[in-house]
């Protein structure tokens, strides 16, 4: 980590836990900013140092599968532990026409394959197309959103380099 004069003052406030109320916005940016750079640094630096082991486990895992297989087994117990085959399924749409109509032709089977999950894009899309009304005063005007929906706005404070 490469740190100058100043970040290091920076840290040493930050890590001191001294009173930062009286500091400026600047001096507020740059603490977060250096806490940012060095937390990433150490996540970064602590993935390499897990790296080997990462690459072990999936080593030993591809060999105890391979293993399985060629004794046509599904497990393995030992006192170390058991290793066992996990079977897991994605389904995805690959034609949403296709998977649209069939969900209009078998409402009844079909909406029990639905969830709740929306694209915000697109409904936001829809929000800001929505042009108001010219006999509507802009302050009691609201894009409206289509049933069954709500929208919530979240603020914070984000910090990046200018």
């Amino acid at each position: 980590m490469t740190m100058d004069l100043k970040e290091l003052e920076i840290k040493a406030l930050f890590v001191l836990g001294e009173d930062i109320s009286n500091a400026t916005d600047e001096d507020l940016i740059a603490i977060y900013r250096l806490v940012d750079k060095e937390t990433k640094a150490a996540s970064e630096a602590f993935g390499q140092t897990l790296m080997p082991f990462v690459k072990l486990m999936a080593f030993v895992q591809s060999e105890l599968h391979k293993r399985l297989n060629e004794r046509k087994a599904t497990n393995t117990r030992t006192d170390a532990g058991l290793a066992y085959l996990h079977h897991a399924e994605s389904i995805t749409v690959v034609d949403r026409a296709a998977w649209f109509k069939f969900v209009h032709d078998n409402w009844e089977k079909a909406q029990a394959y639905l969830t709740a999950a929306i694209s915000k894009d697109a409904v936001l899309a829809d929000l800001r197309a929505q042009k108001k009304p010219d006999n509507v005063p802009d302050d009691q005007w609201a894009p409206t959103l289509p049933p069954g929906l709500k929208s919530e706005v979240f603020e914070s404070v984000r910090i990046r380099k200018s």
